[in-house]
């Protein structure tokens, strides 16, 4: 019966381990895509185009969702990652004297090598799906619209 116990409390010890073990290792991965994400927001309104690199894969491509003006008429707008980081360069996106940032960042899902997240800015609702690549989070599909103010 003491052996029985102490199998039971063996197991129990080890599956709490393995339990705080996961939750850590959940939490420092939600640490680095948020970290990736605001890489991205932060690295565009500050015009700083290597913390915008650094957030996105080789592969990364932007969506956005815009209607004509004229017509009402859908359009989707593509841009890579070199035209990203080029626009973040010539600072399209630089905030202005007085401006400041209002950025929050949702981490809905993380299953292993991928993750699912949200960026609300002063301007934009971004939609990121992150992967992680040799060890590091990057960005890999953006899906946005302006924010209505």
């Amino acid at each position: 019966m003491r052996t029985l116990i102490l199998s039971f409390s063996g197991l129990f010890l080890i599956s709490t381990l393995t339990l705080a073990q996961i939750a850590e290792e959940k939490q420092q991965d939600e640490h680095a895509i948020k970290k990736s994400v605001l890489n991205y927001i932060e690295g565009w309104y500050e015009g700083n185009p290597e913390r915008m690199s650094l957030a996105l894969d080789a592969d990364f491509s932007k969506t956005g969702i815009r209607s004509e003006k004229n017509t009402g008429k859908t359009m989707l707008n593509h841009v890579s990652k070199s035209n990203m980081v080029l626009f973040t360069e010539a600072e399209y996106g630089k905030l202005k004297e007085g401006e400041t940032m209002d950025n929050k960042v949702i981490v809905y899902d993380i299953y292993e090598n991928t993750a699912c997240a949200k960026a609300i800015s002063r301007d934009y609702i971004d939609y990121i799906l992150l992967g992680r690549i040799n060890g590091e989070w990057k960005i890999i599909k953006v899906l946005w619209e302006m924010k209505k103010k």
